[in-house]
């Protein structure tokens, strides 16, 4: 759980910290590139796809080299930056299937939460992660804009991509 919270915690200040956040999406999908060589290959993001529907938030990450272990995330709040929300995560282990969790984030710690909906897939140089609205509480399930980002990487390094301040349901 320590790595978790500090892979996550890692995530939020830089969030916090970057100006690699791009102006409102115009629609229901951003499409946004990332640099290549900005990271190991293994977790290296190139582009990255948010889609925000009246059910859910997904994200696809283009990963060329992408690696069989590792972690990725991608966090949604309706707030303009993740101060507080939600965290879908995705693991990897060599030999072993992807395993995906979802936890709230409040502003210290990862809470895990139940999502029987939770979906993500990792090979073939590409991440998804899909979160169901309907496991997010509060806010996020009424807001029709949403700050979506996604990030990959192993133990305490990472690559996080550009994220999305107020991506628009379609």
């Amino acid at each position: 759980m320590a790595r978790v919270r500090t892979f996550a915690t890692a995530s939020i200040a830089l969030v916090l910290l970057t100006a690699t956040v791009v102006p409102t999406a115009s629609g229901a999908t951003a499409r946004l590139k990332d640099d290549q060589g900005d990271a190991p290959a293994a977790y290296d993001v190139t582009a990255v796809r948010y889609v925000h529907s009246a059910s859910r938030v997904v994200a696809v990450a283009r990963v060329p080299g992408l690696g069989d272990r590792g972690r990725a995330q991608l966090s949604v709040t309706h707030f303009t930056t993740f101060e507080a929300g939600w965290v879908g995560q995705i693991s990897k282990r060599p030999g072993a299937a992807a395993r995906v969790r979802l936890f709230f984030f409040d502003h210290v710690d990862l809470n895990p939460r139940p999502c029987s909906g939770l979906e993500g897939s990792w090979g073939e140089g590409r991440i998804r992660i899909s979160i169901p609205k309907d496991c997010m509480e509060g806010d996020v399930q009424d807001a029709n804009r949403l700050f979506s980002q996604f990030a990959a990487g192993r133990g305490n390094d990472f690559d996080l991509a550009p994220a999305v301040r107020r991506l628009r349901e379609g």
